[in-house]
């Protein structure tokens, strides 16, 4: 009971001591929580055109400040941490107050015990508190509170949770040191120091590493994103805001009170060891000196070495960087240690183990020594391939409808998915060799300048992901001119298997298909089948069957003619509700419409015969009666411009004049559907303007060269 009784007397003297801690975050739970909420409650009615707008928006307000995602509290739960923490334990570095208190008959562990509850228990109990005024003043302003205790509970939950790591991660390194300004840089050490490094590797990645493929958001780059985010109790915190934790709160909340309670012991016991002549000193612990300086001075150097290069892009100034960085930071470190300026070059050889081990990783990524771009994996270890072409299909729409909540209410928004993401999911190439080749021409090139053959050749860029025997996935990204491997980009692109990976349409069932939308010249018409007819199966079953068919040669012959949508269910109901949506909503759903169409050819003949049955009648150009003008603007060169005149513009309104032109003109958007079309272009832009209800309205166009009337070739000249 006496022990008790103690240990309660002591957590009163030390709340005695640190009042300034509590009134400090009181205040800043009190402006950060009910301010906000009284605010929103006080906003006038008549700014809004009806009440239940008003509504709507106040809730949004109330509940993001009462809830998880209000920033206000993660900053005063940030900053609440490091100063519970450092007021908590700067006893440890003061030598008068540490010989006071450990002159007092108490455990060491107990009297940590007592500071480190204590640093949990004001911020709880003060958070509680104006959580509950501010729920309180939800119910005076009166407004709708359904779900608002939830909200709260959760947010409390899940803050709590991530302010004892926080807090213990600081404790920690007040244990580590021996001076408080030592103490302050050591928390931002830990809590940026892992997602740091990752940045570090990434970026060395992306600069010395050609077949590296940069995207964040690409599957296989997860792992740089997960060390980021598992290295670090700030950037952990921080990601799972912007995440959804509703369906997993409670072991997410374990999680990170088991790893708190592992960080506490760890404390604890450095605590118990902790000598008490440490109070003053940089580090409380002398052995943990070099491999702290050498976990800095190594990224350090690497990072100004990176700076470097990037100034000036050769391997001298890199040199000089690494250099720079490795002594200046080794230099100040040792200046900390002794708290003395002339021990700057202290452990000359510690330096120097740092400066070779630096050098040695710089040389590591700048000359490949990992074998990272000149990666190939056998033909019998490849289990299958899949390969995106970046610039043969970039008017392909990948992802889906997705029904997300705006202040209250539901709205529908295209959920885009990354093209990368999306063929490494869904293709699985058997045809590894011509893989291999197009990979192995990707290392073996040297500048993709000394492949251009010809003025129509242009950059492939490709990405490349093996899935080995193994399950393991490797990618690798190459920049390779097309006539290098115009053959197995042939063989690859006819072959069912990518058209499968790369084409989403040819998943969809005609049981997930709702409805046909048609465009033709920037105008567009629902295709007359009932959802769930055979119409409409047919009508999908055939263009999937001509679009698996149809092969490169055919594409340089053609051009698109017209575009067709199968839109499924959720597709349907994203369009339907544009129109109920409330005005100011609207921009969130007023894209899905026009995403995924897919282009019509002129030799899909199946495809055009079943919407000719339909009411659909898809024309070879543009109809006369509707053009009102053609204006083309020419670039002029250099030797053709004068002072007054950079273009020439000419435009055409004879009915004759139109009619000669109009089989030269090309739809742009149907033309920039097809990268592999053998058709000349002429540098000009072509603006045709068509009459339309209550005014006019305009298409781009490009001009065929091959089919351009004399006349107009004699007034481009």
């Amino acid at each position: 009971m006496t022990s008790k009784n103690l240990c309660f007397k002591l957590m009163i003297e030390d709340l005695k001591r640190r009042i300034w801690t509590m009134a400090l975050l009181l205040l800043g739970f009190f402006f950060s929580i009910v301010v906000p909420i009284a605010y929103a409650g006080s906003i006038p009615l008549e700014d809004y055109s009806s009440h239940g707008m008003w509504m709507r928006h106040v809730r949004t307000i109330i509940f993001k400040m009462a809830g998880k995602s209000n920033p206000f509290v993660v900053v005063v739960l940030v900053v609440g941490a490091v100063v519970c923490a450092v007021s908590g334990f700067s006893y440890l570095h003061s030598a008068r107050q540490i010989d006071f208190y450990h002159s007092i008959p108490v455990k060491r562990s107990r009297l940590f015990v007592v500071s480190y509850v204590n640093g949990i228990l004001m911020p709880a109990v003060l958070y509680f508190l104006t959580l509950a005024l501010g729920v309180l003043t939800v119910y005076i302003f009166k407004i709708d509170h359904v779900g608002l205790i939830s909200t709260v509970l959760t947010a409390y939950c899940f803050h709590m949770a991530y302010y004892c790591l926080l807090y213990t991660t600081a404790v920690l390194v007040m244990m580590l040191t021996g001076n408080i300004i030592i103490a302050l840089l050591g928390i931002v050490v830990f809590f940026v120091y892992g997602p740091g490094v990752t940045l570090l590797i990434s970026g060395y990645n992306q600069v010395w590493w050609e077949t590296y493929i940069p995207m964040k958001d690409y599957g296989p780059n997860a792992i740089y994103e997960k060390l980021m985010m598992h290295t670090s109790p700030f950037f952990n915190y921080i990601k799972n805001l912007e995440t959804d934790t509703s369906g997993h709160l409670l072991a997410l909340t374990a999680m990170v009170l088991l790893v708190t309670l592992v960080l506490a012991v760890c404390a604890c016991l450095l605590y118990q060891k902790r000598p008490s002549e440490a109070a003053g000193q940089a580090l409380a612990f002398p052995k943990s000196k070099m491999p702290i300086k050498v976990l800095l001075v190594v990224p350090i150097a690497l990072i100004c070495s990176l700076f470097f290069w990037e100034l000036r892009s050769t391997m001298p100034w890199a040199i000089f960087g690494l250099l720079c960085g490795a002594v200046v930071t080794h230099c100040l470190m040792e200046i900390i240690y002794h708290f003395d300026f002339r021990k700057l070059f202290s452990h000359k050889i510690h330096l120097l183990c740092c400066i070779v081990g630096s050098f040695l990783i710089l040389c590591g990524f700048k000359y490949d020594l990992f074998g990272y771009d000149s990666y190939l994996p056998g033909r019998d270890q490849v289990k299958s391939v899949a390969i995106c072409m970046n610039t043969e299909e970039e008017w392909i729409t990948y992802g889906g409808v997705e029904l997300r909540t705006y202040d209250d209410e539901k709205i529908y928004e295209w959920r885009y998915e990354n093209n990368l993401d999306y063929v490494a999911k869904h293709m699985a190439l058997t045809n590894v060799d011509d893989i291999l080749s197009i990979a192995q021409k990707g290392i073996a090139q040297k500048g993709m300048e000394t492949y251009a053959q010809s003025e129509n050749d242009y950059p492939e860029s490709i990405t490349i992901q093996y899935t080995l025997n193994s399950g393991r996935k490797v990618a690798r990204h190459y920049g390779i001119y097309r006539n290098q491997i115009d053959a197995e980009v042939r063989r690859i692109s006819d072959s069912p298997e990518y058209k499968m990976g790369t084409y989403p349409l040819l998943l969809q069932t005609p049981e997930e298909t709702r409805s046909i939308s048609f465009q033709q010249f920037d105008r567009t018409s629902k295709v007359r089948v009932e959802a769930g007819s055979r119409e409409l199966a047919d009508l999908l079953l055939a263009y999937q069957e001509e679009l698996k068919g149809l092969t490169i040669e055919t594409r340089k012959q053609e051009v698109p003619i017209a575009t067709i949508q199968f839109r499924t269910e959720e597709h349907e109901k994203a369009v339907e509700s544009y129109y109920e949506q409330s005005y100011d909503y609207r921009h969130y759903t007023g894209n899905t419409e026009d995403r995924c169409y897919y282009p019509i050819y002129p030799s899909f003949t199946n495809t055009r015969k079943l919407l000719k049955a339909a009411g659909i009648e898809i024309l070879e150009q543009i109809p006369l009666k509707e053009v009102q003008y053609i204006k083309i603007q020419k670039n002029l060169s250099w030797e053709e411009k004068d002072s007054s005149q950079a273009t020439q513009e000419i435009t055409y309104q004879t009915p004759e004049e139109i009619e000669a032109l109009l089989p030269a003109l090309v739809f742009c958007d149907y033309a920039n559907m097809n990268r592999m079309t053998s058709t000349a272009w002429e540098d000009a832009e072509v603006q045709v303007v068509l009459t339309a209800q209550g005014g006019e309205r305009g298409i781009s166009c490009y001009l065929d060269s091959n089919r351009i009337p004399d006349f107009l070739r004699a007034d481009l000249r």
